[in-house]
């Protein structure tokens, strides 16, 4: 949720020679953007990526919480899915499983208490779901023959930014984070020497360059 506190982003288009495959790869919420979508199809024949998709924090009104969290879990597990058929191609979904607890941005004294919601799973360029791991399940692997290769797309993606309903919640959480994060990363990864940086990645000897702002 605060990842521009940590990086920004480049110019790579996401594309990778993997011995002769063009194989995309998506992070997290680029599974849920129509931009994702128009970068890749036509382009590979393979789309791997994970994510680290938190639910909604334990805060009232339960009743409230409880619709909440359910359309937020079905987002989760609909994400392969859905990118398979806008992308044209088969998904490799790799998701993060177990509770989090965590400190929130701006946030003196609202912690956020919660878990990852979603799955890893293998889907074929149809989006059908060939093998699942629910995050619920704890640790593990999915496993499924997938043959690469590309299929017309099922799913537009041509008209909106989101392949998906965000929710109030969720995208007011969204806009403050990412501008708190830009604002931070430009005073504390930019502002100090590259030996004072916060993250390892951050700096020069870690064969990274340094990012326009």
């Amino acid at each position: 949720m605060w990842e521009n506190c940590f990086y920004v982003g480049g110019s790579d288009d996401g594309v990778i020679d993997a011995d002769g495959v063009p194989v995309g790869a998506a992070v997290c919420w680029e599974l849920m953007r129509t931009r994702t979508a128009r970068r890749l199809r036509g382009r590979i024949d393979l789309l791997v990526g994970g994510s680290a998709w938190w639910s909604i924090p334990e805060w009232p009104p339960a009743a409230v919480r409880r619709r909440l969290e359910a359309s937020n879990a079905r987002t989760a597990t609909s994400l392969a899915p859905a990118m398979a058929r806008a992308v044209g191609a088969p998904v490799a979904h790799a998701a993060l499983c177990g509770p989090v607890r965590s400190a929130m941005p701006l946030s003196p004294g609202l912690g956020y208490d919660g878990h990852y919601e979603g799955g890893a799973c293998i889907v074929d360029g149809h989006g059908g779901v060939l093998a699942w791991r629910s995050a619920r399940d704890g640790a593990g692997i999915a496993v499924a023959d997938v043959e690469p290769g590309r299929t017309p797309p099922t799913l537009d993606a041509d008209a909106g930014f989101w392949l998906h309903r965000r929710g109030v919640l969720t995208a007011a959480t969204w806009t403050y984070q990412n501008a708190h994060g830009r604002r931070w990363y430009r005073r504390h990864a930019l502002g100090r020497p590259a030996e004072e940086r916060p993250l390892e990645l951050l700096a020069p000897r870690a064969g990274v360059p340094e990012p326009a702002l």
